[in-house]
């Protein structure tokens, strides 16, 4: 893997996500293009259905498929346990992809970059990763880039 984009889902109605999210997200991923066009891409997701809904949308523009990972359930999140940590950590170090892209709430969205760039850019020779204070917002991701050993934000302007 060389990146993890983080993504938090679109904007939802309570059942699915609104048009409006939904053109939201593809401006994101228009705008993410240059971190996943010509890579091999695959995709996580939170079990919820807007983080799915979500996930399919990165699907049809990467003709990736979409892997439900229940650890990513929000439930519990704000305190993962040291297991759940080494759970998705192992299966994102699993992933074969050049690309994983992970979307979730933003419970996970706030926890995972650092957790994530902890585990992950250490053995690379960073010693210390913090995500910015900044909160994302629906359609918002984090690029943790593992070539070039940094975090990044990349967002869209809200309406």
């Amino acid at each position: 893997m060389k990146r993890l984009i983080v993504v938090r889902h679109s904007e939802y109605n309570g059942v699915a996500l609104t048009p409006g999210g939904k053109e939201m997200f593809d401006k994101l991923l228009d705008k993410l293009r240059p971190e996943w066009e010509g890579a091999s891409v695959s995709i996580i997701s939170a079990p919820a259905d807007r983080a799915q809904q979500s996930a399919q949308i990165i699907a049809t523009k990467t003709k990736a498929t979409v892997t439900v990972v229940k650890d990513l359930d929000g439930e519990g999140f704000r305190s993962p346990s040291k297991e759940q940590w080494q759970q998705i950590t192992k299966q994102l170090i699993e992933q074969t992809s050049d690309v994983v892209f992970a979307v979730m709430h933003r419970e996970e969205t706030e926890i995972m970059p650092q957790k994530i760039a902890e585990a992950l850019f250490a053995p690379t020779g960073i010693q210390e990763v913090r995500s910015n204070c900044y909160k994302l917002g629906h359609n918002d991701s984090y690029v943790l880039d593992f070539e070039q050993k940094n975090v990044r934000t990349v967002w869209i302007a809200h309406k």
